[in-house]
């Protein structure tokens, strides 16, 4: 079974990528069990979605050029 700090870690990676199988599996396994990592899981969705939504603003450097 997983722990905690490796289950966040597939969480982050399955975020980018698609997961092996046994790795899911594994995953969803430990979501049933723990709370915390559950709580973790819709915390990380919420920020990625968030920033996905938030409307991407000019760096600093690219505002000095277009002035």
């Amino acid at each position: 079974m997983l722990n905690c700090k490796h289950a966040t870690m597939l969480m982050s990676q399955g975020m980018d990528k698609e997961l092996g199988m046994l790795r899911r599996m594994s995953l969803r396994f430990h979501l049933m069990m723990c709370g915390g990592c559950r709580n973790c899981k819709k915390q990380m969705m919420f920020l990625r979605e968030s920033c996905e939504r938030f409307p991407q603003q000019c760096s600093p450097i690219e505002q000095s050029n277009n002035e």
